[in-house]
Parts: C-alpha cells; structure tokens; sequence
C-alpha cells in the first residue's frame, strides 16, 4: 500500500474487479452467441451438400419435404433440381448463390466462429484468474485496513 490510503487502493481494486466481470459477461454472452450459430451452420451445410448430391445422383429428381411455417405449423414442399441456393446473410438481406459458393461461404462462417470459439473460450479464462488474483487482493487489502 506505500504511503496511500488502504481505502483508496482497495476501491481501486474493486474498480478493477467490476470492470473484469463486465469482461467476462460481455465474453459468455458472444460465446453463447457463436454456440447457438454453430448447429444453425452445420445444418444450413448439410441440407446444402444433401440438395447437391440429390440433385447430381437422381438425374436432377425433385425432393420432396417438409419445412417449418411457425412453431407448430409445417407445410409440404417440392424442392426441384437447382444449381442456386438463397441464403439469409442477416439485416433482411437474402442473396442467390450457385451451390458451391454457398457451400463455401457456410463453410468458412463455420471455421470462423469454431476460431472465433476457442478464442473467447482461451480469453475468458484468462479473465476468470484475473478475477480470482484481484478478489484476493481487494481481501487482502481490506483486511491490511482493518
């Protein structure tokens, strides 16, 4: 503590405790982002690769199924041989994209947010040892001014 007063340097801890625990909010909240987005992906993906190989295999056969109107309303649906996929980018925006393309795009957003995945992952325990050192030290610090 020096020539300071224990007070001042132990709300100065708290300062910085307060700011590591919005870091790490902020960081399980993007991480739970990118683990809701990695399924949507991985799926987007595999319905793209099983319309190509249907559309390649059957001489370019329709597809028959069902999608999702609302929570409890589906609908049947035709799915004709294409060579394009839309895709929602996001901000109401849908793009046409030839089917490698899309496969390419889905591919790379998918590595992107695995990356992106262990980065937070790699950062935020980081962020939780540094919680766990300053909690100490603001103890530590109010019991040096007790």
């Amino acid at each position: 503590v020096g020539n300071r007063d224990p007070a001042a340097v132990t709300d100065g801890g708290r300062e910085l405790l307060a700011k590591y625990r919005f870091m790490e909010k902020s960081m399980v909240t993007k991480l739970t982002a990118l683990n809701n987005k990695v399924p949507e992906l991985r799926d987007a993906l595999s319905i793209i690769e099983h319309i190509d190989k249907r559309g390649q295999s059957d001489g370019g056969e329709s597809i028959y199924t069902y999608f999702k109107v609302s929570d409890t309303l589906y609908t049947e649906a035709c799915i004709s041989s294409t060579k394009t996929i839309f895709l929602w980018l996001g901000a109401n925006t849908m793009v046409e994209y030839p089917v490698n393309e899309a496969t390419a795009l889905l591919k790379d957003q998918l590595k992107v947010a695995l990356e992106s995945i262990d980065e937070i992952r790699k950062d935020l325990t980081w962020v939780r040892r540094q919680i766990t050192g300053t909690e100490v030290t603001v103890a530590r610090l109010h019991n040096y001014s007790v």
